[in-house]
């Protein structure tokens, strides 16, 4: 199989999500959240870059073929990234979702076999990691407000993970995974249980990430 649509369906994801969250500049509740979400979304784009690079370099067009000068339909990326962030809570409330999936991907995609995936999955992981911090904190912050911004952000949530379950949108299996060997078990991994009704849900699963990320921390 070859890896050269993995690889621009990588670039895509960021490429889209990249475009989605610069849409909220000087929109953001606050001037240092402006700037945050603006930071993320510089992030994902200079990944794009990487990936379409490396296509390029596997054979497929250069980076601003792949990036204006294609039909939208010819993206592959997944739904989730495409979205449009209704709100600020809902905007975060994906942010979260697509954060604590590319932390998981970025680390087995930094022991691919391939030496410039796992160089590109290892700064993705660096990046990951904070990204995934600061969205979860907003959808604690979000969950713990108002009771309008705890029905947006809880409702979100809900809305945004039925997207990931869709069997057109493989969330945990992605071609590329199979150049790294420990990736495979993520496109393995069952389904998480759908969200229940209980009062703010959104809080629950960002604190389960940020007691992770504070025990990983610790240990080093």
């Amino acid at each position: 199989m070859s890896l050269l649509p993995a690889v621009v369906a990588l670039g895509d994801d960021a490429l889209v999500l990249g475009q989605r969250l610069a849409e909220w500049c000087s929109r953001a509740p606050t001037l240092e959240e402006d700037m945050a979400m603006a930071n993320t979304a510089l992030d994902f784009l200079s990944r794009a870059r990487l990936y379409y690079g490396y296509a390029n370099g596997l054979g497929g067009r250069d980076e601003d073929a792949y990036a204006f000068e294609r039909d939208p339909r010819e993206f592959t990326n997944l739904l989730l990234f495409e979205l449009p962030g209704a709100d600020f809570a809902a905007a975060y409330a994906r942010q979260f979702l697509v954060d604590a999936f590319d932390e998981l991907h970025s680390a087995a995609l930094a022991q691919s076999a391939d030496a410039a995936l796992a160089d590109i999955g290892a700064k993705a992981h660096k990046e990951a990691i904070y990204h995934r911090r600061h969205s979860a904190a907003w959808v604690v912050r979000l969950g713990d407000g108002t009771e309008e911004s705890r029905w947006r952000t809880s409702g979100a949530t809900g809305r945004n993970y039925l997207s990931t379950r869709r069997r057109s949108n493989p969330w945990w299996s992605r071609a590329s995974c199979r150049t790294a060997p420990s990736c495979g078990r993520l496109g393995k991994r069952p389904s998480p249980p759908p969200l229940r009704k209980p009062p703010s849900p959104c809080r629950r699963a960002a604190g389960r990430w940020m007691a992770a990320g504070k025990a990983s921390t610790r240990s080093t």
